[in-house]
């Protein structure tokens, strides 16, 4: 080392040095002074300080060109060899703090030789090495970086820019998934935060995809965040895979056909075809008109018992029954006089009552609160009913709102979904969007032993089929300990 502070330019003046198998990742060109004029291995008053100085930044992602670093206490050190050893020897460099030094990006190739360093050293845990001896090629390595810069290091900034961009998106994702998995426990607030509570299967996929991005990028707490807005959503739908205690019953089992037709469907044909496939017991449709009626022609098909309202507004409603009907009556439950059928059929020598209803669906503010009105409406009435009862239809609500809680519990209605899974029934925009909101709710004299969803056959929703049996005074007593 000179104490002139001049950099050698004869390779005969360079004494050789050792190789060093370590490598380091950072390095940082000193284009200023060699070295401090003096150093020691305490930080007083006699250690030496190297003056403020410019320095170039190499890292592993791109370069940043020359900036001032403050002076600070240094003591000498041994570096490591940054490319493959060569008998021009040992240069001179400093070391400093890596939280002195910001933006620090590496120009992809450059490589110094091992050298000396001087280390702070209340920080040398957290040092890079900048090197004195890359003052000799300074202009050689700026002229060369500004072509580099033209070509790849153009590729590597708009990789840095994707790369900043994609967990900028991850980022948003996961609040916006954090925003709408916990709005949609506060629909009681406002129309729109209830209709966030329906899509609780989405939010699961996206927590887990984000998750799974998270975790590879190793950003914990992103990952914490997304697995516990995972579990979360995840809790709401786990109970619907529960099986319910199944109990023996002699009674025969009964099906029922749940659709949701679509008044503008033209495929009349399709769905009579599959209402004769399912061979059920009763058929429930909903949104019929008269030329639906017409075409389906189920009294061909052996349903001889029924009640029919056929509208033009979507709000028709009927009822077929391969089983005497002994008493019906169409009801309505609020200032629009939407329909209700209320049928009792005799099934295994019980009475029992079938609802068929159709809300409407809460688009915006005024009708939210229709639907509301109309569910109360049904489940006050529905709870003074003797079992056992069904109340199925298009209630154009989930499970997962505020509200169908407070309904269930009112009526003392059970989802017959419960153990079978989620089976969407709403396709809406996209079948990815699809979510549960016609659904077959029974009272506690009714046991389901299969419940599945149909084939897409024009509508844009899906039929709903359930097998059930009535069970008997005593059996229902037994059943009411496990429920």
């Amino acid at each position: 080392m000179y104490s002139n502070g001049k950099v050698p330019v004869s390779r005969k003046n360079l004494t050789p040095g050792r190789p060093i198998s370590r490598i380091l990742s950072r390095t940082i060109i000193c284009l200023g002074c060699r070295s401090p004029h003096t150093s020691c291995s305490l930080p007083d008053a006699s250690t030496g300080r190297a003056a403020p100085r410019a320095c170039l930044a190499l890292l592993p992602m791109g370069v940043a060109w020359p900036r001032m670093l403050p002076p600070a206490p240094v003591v000498s050190y041994t570096t490591f060899s940054l490319s493959p050893f060569t008998p021009w020897g040992m240069a001179t460099c400093f070391c400093g703090p890596i939280q002195e030094i910001a933006s620090l990006r590496m120009l992809s190739g450059i490589a110094l030789y091992g050298v000396r360093t001087f280390l702070n050293p209340t920080k040398h845990r957290t040092a890079i090495a900048w090197s004195a001896w890359g003052i000799r090629y300074y202009h050689e390595l700026r002229g060369w970086a500004t072509g580099f810069q033209s070509d790849k290091l153009i590729g590597m900034s708009k990789f840095s820019f994707l790369n900043k961009l994609l967990w900028a998106g991850v980022h948003v994702a996961t609040l916006g998934l954090m925003a709408v998995t916990l709005g949609g426990f506060l629909g009681r607030l406002w129309w729109i935060l209830d209709l966030l509570a329906h899509f609780r299967v989405q939010y699961l996929v996206v927590a887990l995809l984000l998750l799974a991005v998270s975790a590879l990028g190793k950003r914990a707490g992103w990952s914490i965040l997304s697995a516990g807005l995972a579990l979360i959503n995840l809790s709401l739908i786990v109970p619907l895979f529960i099986p319910v205690h199944a109990v023996d019953v002699e009674s025969p089992e009964y099906r029922l056909f749940l659709y949701n037709v679509l008044t503008s469907n033209p495929q009349h044909e399709r769905t009579r075809q599959f209402i004769e496939e399912s061979d059920a017991d009763f058929v429930a449709l909903l949104e019929v008109n008269q030329n639906w009626l017409d075409d389906l022609r189920l009294e061909e098909l052996g349903y001889v018992h029924s009640i029919l309202m056929p509208r033009s507004d979507n709000f028709g409603i009927s009822l077929y029954s391969r089983y005497l009907i002994e008493d019906a009556q169409i009801i309505y439950l609020d200032i629009w006089e939407l329909p209700v059928i209320v049928a009792r059929i005799i099934l295994d020598e019980q009475p029992t009552t079938l609802v068929l209803v159709h809300t409407v669906p809460p688009k915006n503010e005024k009708l939210t609160q229709v639907r509301n009105a109309q569910m109360d409406a049904l489940t006050d009435y529905v709870s003074h009913l003797a079992p056992p009862f069904i109340a199925a239809g298009d209630f154009n609500v989930t499970s997962w709102s505020p509200y169908f809680g407070s309904w269930m519990d009112t009526a003392n209605l059970w989802d017959s979904r419960l153990g079978f899974g989620v089976q969407p029934t709403w396709m809406g925009i996209h079948p990815l969007f699809s979510i549960p909101i016609d659904h077959i709710l029974i009272s506690e004299a009714i046991q389901v032993h299969a419940h599945h969803i149909g084939p897409d056959i024009g509508s844009d929703h899906l039929p709903v089929i359930v097998d059930f049996s009535i069970i008997d005074t005593d059996t229902l007593k037994r059943t009411r300990e496990h429920r």
